[in-house]
């Protein structure tokens, strides 16, 4: 994408974030699991921040790695959010908490 092209650090590496959840989530024949891995695993290096560490590990539980995914996760929670980020961390926190509890068997359902 163009964003790439310019600047993929600019606002936090979201460039290559939304190219790897995007990657991730899309249907066939746009979804490319390997693609989006490398573009979160390169968001990560650039900003280690929990929006970024929360793709990377659904990225992961698609591509089957669930303890790939596992860490991530973990990770995610002890990272900062990005800035524009903050009003959502809680509920990121949230969603993470319940990933974690499927792999586990812990998970309760939504109330």
């Amino acid at each position: 994408s163009k964003a790439l092209e310019l600047d993929e650090t600019c606002d936090g590496a979201g460039p290559l974030q939304i190219e790897g959840r995007f990657r991730t989530i899309v249907p066939f024949p746009y979804r490319n699991l390997r693609r989006a891995r490398a573009s979160l695993h390169r968001a990560a290096t650039i900003a280690r921040v929990k929006q970024t560490l929360f793709f990377l590990g659904d990225a992961h539980a698609r591509a089957g790695n669930l303890k790939a995914a596992e860490e991530a996760w973990r990770a995610a929670l002890d990272a900062p959010p990005y800035s524009s980020a903050r009003p959502v961390a809680g509920y990121i926190d949230l969603l993470i908490d319940r990933r974690l509890g499927m792999l586990n068997g812990t998970a309760s359902l939504p109330r």
